[in-house]
């Protein structure tokens, strides 16, 4: 006899409930379990329930969105029996829940002011094609502007060919073949070749856990639980009749019967489902350590890999801040480079190859930008035009800039350069080895490097603050929002989705404009420092939005209500494993989509059809030749949010190790994965070589900060097999931290033996770097090439503006 309020398995030996509890309350993710409840007690075990059939001895959940009472509006409807697959759900509505409205026929319940949607995208299209057929009728009205500014069209495409990367040849500059292996290949500098390198290792160990998915043995239960996408039924179990099945379907078919067996077996489904919980935590136990220290091996295997190109780049490419030592507290008066040479000439008997003067140039930073974009116009003008009012007005703009007391010094030699830090070290004047190259210098923050430490610390706590006003200001609304309504409207998901964006990208610009003015010199580490931010924001983000997913696919409000209500039923193992395996197929089916959909649907908005509506709006509108060629330029390709988003992603499908879930759930994710890299490698050359402005990416920092975060994936790994272990009663809480610190631990002391210890290479020489720029054309050496205002000095000098 069944028991009120326990789960058991409803089949067709066991389907009857008690008097006292005559309705049966199919589970909300199992398909074959359920309790025995009263009429009112329903929704107790199944938020989704609301309807009690007296009929059939069932609760059944509403066929209406939102409703919270309702019944059959044809009473036949409710006789069919349950055994029936097209059995109809109650479908008249009596109440609706808080929020909803009800319409007059009781099919449906909406959101108050929900149906503003349709109206507003059929009256954005109209307003859209509307501007679109006055813009084209505007130019067909006036041919000369359209001759006009077809012709801007013509040199913004110009000009977008002549930015990209390039290659010298004795027939001039051509573009690389898409064919061209970048990994091994220094076409833009050491940190885009250590980029592609860490996309082949990502894939590596994509395809290991691909495999170990396919090979380790998992609950057979993932088949007794319910698809989201399905209808609503409530099944029963009938023993299946013996069916010979391919090589294929046995190795991916879930084992019900033995699940049911088990369940026979025991006095209760409680039981039989922690037994088979524990047997299966013993089992996934070992290999998850197998997992980890195949992992490890592969990570160091990786590490010395990256270290070994590091290496020979460093070794026969132009490091010019080996050679470069930073004076500081230097007379704000003394800007002539002649008096400085003559200074450290008189102290250390040496001469220095070049100097570069610094400026304080904080409160100039939009002139600067204005500054450095004008010079990069003119030098890609074809014609040698100048624009010598231009010129004159930055002349105008930087007569009153002081010096900031700093300045950079390069030497010909290593022992010059040992020599002057030498005889300096206990002088009046501050003086230690550069340790930034000259195309990585931020010139607005010289001068102000004072307590950059201190500066970071509050600009962390200021993120995670703006994290925290970013949960309540808009993810809370969005995610409000999202379960309340079933988002039917292609412009009500893509304006719900871009309020979300929008406090993403206030999060960004206001942790970027912090970190620049921390004082920082050096633009690699304000990309590293953005990108560390950046990483664990992007978790963040995924994981809310997984669970937010999970609510929405199994029962929506009712579901939260349920998990945080009085009467939760957390303490049932039922309950507890029917929620975990459920969470990761709603975690499976978001990752795929997140990995495979969405990246490759973007890639085709950004790089084909945006150009196109680019192209509509400089045939159309009035830009000068300046404005077509910024808006048609294409955008320097960012590493920095390449490993992001890729480091992201890896972490968040590792955490999948951590829930029951079938064979086919983990071979997909990481499936999806592996295959996720390699369109990204293709993708991401693809964009470097016909889809982006060229970009010198000389240092191997970034590749470094991602040596670090690769911490926090592999801590994953670490505590996953002594998890297990708790989870089968063989293990504790202290054990699985003891694991995460020792790893981290291991993991620094391998990074510090691999990279914590820098070499000066004592035969390089200036000249010698000097005759060495064949190597990188596009790259200018020295420091004062690359300083603003010695910029706009050349550049007045060459064509005598004063």
């Amino acid at each position: 006899m069944s028991v009120c309020g326990v789960s058991q398995l409803f089949s067709t030996d066991l389907n009857e409930c008690p008097p006292e509890c005559p309705f049966w309350a199919p589970s909300s993710v199992w398909k074959y379990i359920g309790v025995c409840s009263k009429s009112a007690n329903c929704k107790l075990y199944n938020p989704t329930l609301h309807f009690a059939d007296v009929n059939n001895h069932v609760c059944l959940p509403c066929n209406v969105f939102g409703c919270v009472s309702c019944s059959y509006s044809n009473s036949d409807d409710s006789i069919t029996p349950i055994t029936d697959h097209f059995k109809k759900l109650p479908d008249f509505c009596i109440k609706c829940a808080k929020g909803y409205k009800r319409s007059n026929d009781g099919q449906m319940c909406y959101l108050v002011d929900s149906s503003i949607w349709p109206k507003l995208l059929r009256y954005l299209v109209a307003f859209v094609l509307l501007s679109i057929a006055v813009l084209i009728i505007r130019l067909l009205m006036d041919r000369e502007k359209m001759k006009n500014n077809f012709n801007s069209l013509l040199s913004a495409l110009k000009h977008q060919q002549m930015k990209m990367l390039r290659k010298s040849e004795p027939s001039g500059l051509t573009l690389y073949g898409l064919t061209i292996d970048v990994r091994k290949n220094n076409i833009s500098g050491i940190g885009l070749m250590l980029y592609f390198r860490g996309l082949v290792f990502f894939s590596s160990v994509m395809a290991l856990l691909f495999f170990s998915s396919l090979a380790h043995v998992h609950i057979p239960c993932s088949k007794m639980i319910r698809i989201f996408k399905e209808p609503f039924r409530v099944y029963y179990f009938v023993n299946p009749p013996d069916e010979r099945r391919t090589f294929i379907s046995n190795f991916f078919s879930e084992n019900i019967n033995k699940l049911v067996d088990d369940i026979f077996n025991f006095k209760s489904v409680d039981e039989a489902i922690n037994w088979n919980v524990v047997e299966y935590s013993k089992e996934i136990s070992s290999v998850m350590n197998v997992l980890y220290i195949s992992i490890m091996a592969m990570t160091v295997v990786y590490l010395v890999s990256q270290k070994r190109v590091i290496k020979m780049y460093t070794s026969s490419s132009t490091k010019l801040k080996d050679l470069t030592l930073v004076l500081r507290n230097l007379p704000k008066s003394l800007t002539n480079e002649n008096e400085i040479a003559d200074m450290i000439y008189e102290s250390s008997g040496v001469k220095p190859a070049s100097i570069t003067i610094c400026y304080d140039l904080k409160r100039h930073k939009k002139d600067i930008d204005k500054l450095l974009e004008s010079v990069e116009d003119m030098k890609a003008q074809d014609d040698g035009y100048i624009n010598f009012t231009r010129v004159e007005e930055f002349n105008k703009c930087f007569t009153d800039v002081q010096s900031s007391g700093e300045c950079f010094v390069t030497f010909e030699n290593s022992s010059d350069f040992r020599n002057v830090l030498h005889n300096f070290k206990n002088g009046g004047i501050g003086v230690e080895a550069c340790d930034v190259e000259p195309e990585n210098v931020m010139w607005e923050n010289i001068g102000y490097e004072k307590n950059i430490n201190g500066k970071i610390l509050g600009i962390s706590i200021v993120t995670i603050g703006c994290l925290t006003v970013y949960s309540v200001v808009f993810f809370v609304p969005y995610a409000v929002y999202s379960i309340s309504s079933q988002m039917k409207h292609l412009l009500e998901v893509v304006v719900v989705s871009l309020f979300l964006d929008c406090g993403n990208t206030i999060i960004s610009v206001v942790l970027r404009s912090l970190i620049t003015r921390a004082g920082i010199i050096n633009s690699d580490v304000v990309e590293g420092y953005l990108m560390f931010c950046s990483y664990f924001i992007k978790l963040l983000n995924m994981c809310l939005n997984i669970v937010l997913s999970h609510i929405i696919n199994y029962g929506g409000m009712h579901k939260l209500l349920s998990l945080f209500g009085k009467e939760s039923n957390f303490d049932r193992p039922t309950f507890r494993v029917g929620e975990e395996v459920s969470f990761g197929v709603s975690f499976s089916i978001y990752m795929v989509n997140v990995l495979i959909i969405i990246p490759n649907a973007f890639f085709v908005l950004e790089h084909y059809v945006f150009p196109l509506v680019n192209s509509f709006l400089v045939l159309t509108l009035d830009f000068d030749a300046r404005k077509a060629s910024r808006l048609m330029e294409y955008s320097k390709f960012d590493v920095s949010a390449g490993y992001t988003n890729n480091l992201a992603n890896i972490t968040c499908c590792l955490f999948l190790l951590f829930l029951i879930k079938d064979r086919k759930q983990g071979c997909i994710v990481f499936l999806s994965m592996c295959i996720s890299y390699f369109l990204n490698y293709l993708k991401d050359q693809f964009i470097v070589l016909r889809r982006s402005s060229r970009k010198f990416y000389s240092t191997w920092r970034l590749s470094y900060v991602t040596f670090v975060i690769w911490a926090f994936p592999t801590l994953v790994l670490a505590v996953c097999p002594h998890y297990w272990n708790w989870r089968a009663g063989e293990g504790s809480v202290n054990m699985i931290v003891l694991s995460g610190l020792v790893h981290m631990f291991i993991y620094g002391l391998i990074l510090y033996v691999l990279f914590g210890r820098q070499t000066l290479h004592s035969n390089l020489r200036f000249s010698d770097i000097m005759e060495d720029k064949s190597s990188s054309p596009e790259q200018d050496l020295e420091y004062k090439l690359h300083n603003p205002l010695y910029k706009l000095k050349l550049l007045s000098r060459q064509y005598n503006v004063l």
